[in-house]
């Protein structure tokens, strides 16, 4: 099937395509060719994926914290891993401790963060959100020291990524989980750096 009847079809499968496509390439290359400083987090994941989750483990998740996740998230989630191999020290699986240690409902929150917005070093007081700063985001990613890349599961920036942690709140430049996850990968085969993957200063054309 061509991309065109493909997106027709099903509007992630070419996508998800490529992603799988370039982990294989990034496989064959080698996770230790792509360890140490240039590419933390390699060295935990192995560059491999845990199996895609069951359609009725996704759904039970998301009816018990009252959400829905966007869709071309759980698409991944469903058809291409569960887990481990992504940015930084890899992928969260869906019952991790951050979401069981948190207030019931805070998925179901909206979060009031949105792209274009510079907050600064009291935001989640501006925001009266001090209690709950992550409230309506899933934490897909740890970055260590603190840092977490999270995803909007309900508010206006419902889809897009954002790091969040010890400092203010930044959305990345894609729009999607798996735009955002395709980058990483594309860097991660060319050897650009990605132990800063998404932020400014280390993003490259």
């Amino acid at each position: 099937m061509n991309d065109v009847g493909a997106s027709m079809r099903d509007p992630y499968e070419p996508q998800l395509h490529r992603i799988r496509t370039k982990i294989h390439e990034a496989q064959r290359i080698g996770w230790r060719a792509r360890s140490g400083q240039r590419h933390f987090g390699v060295a935990e994941h192995e560059l491999r994926w845990a199996s895609p989750l069951e359609e009725a483990t996704v759904a039970e998740f998301e009816v018990r914290h009252g959400i829905e996740f966007p869709a071309d998230y759980r698409a991944f989630l469903t058809r291409v891993s569960a887990c481990r191999a992504g940015p930084f020290a890899g992928l969260l699986p869906l019952g991790h401790g951050l979401v069981f240690s948190a207030p019931d409902g805070f998925l179901a929150e909206a979060s009031p963060l949105v792209p274009g917005v510079d907050y600064g070093p009291r935001w989640d007081e501006d925001l009266s959100i001090a209690d709950e700063p992550l409230r309506g985001i899933f934490i897909i990613a740890d970055q260590a020291c603190g840092e977490m890349c999270g995803l909007v599961v309900c508010g206006k920036a419902r889809g897009r990524v954002v790091y969040v942690g010890n400092g203010p709140p930044f959305f990345v430049k894609e729009r999607t989980f798996l735009d955002w996850y395709e980058h990483w990968l594309a860097d991660l085969i060319a050897d650009r750096p990605t132990t800063s993957f998404g932020y400014p200063s280390l993003e490259t054309p």
